[in-house]
């Protein structure tokens, strides 16, 4: 399902980044970026309800082929 999102921000709405933002602990999460060929760009730090969450910042460059 995902590749075809992919698929379709590139073909359909000419997306050339797409970002994905996710908790450092989704280690599934993070296996599928990875297997997508996302990169991971950033670590940050985000306080919501007064708590601090860690999350990690993947790229995907679509480039026309």
């Amino acid at each position: 399902a995902v590749e075809a999102i992919i698929e379709f921000a590139w073909q359909i709405m000419k997306v050339e980044r797409i970002i994905a933002v996710v908790y450092k602990k989704n280690e599934k999460c993070i296996k599928l970026l990875e297997r997508l060929r996302f990169t991971k760009v950033a670590a940050e730090e985000t306080e919501f309800r007064g708590q601090r969450y860690f999350h990690y910042r993947y790229a995907l460059e679509i480039k026309p082929t």
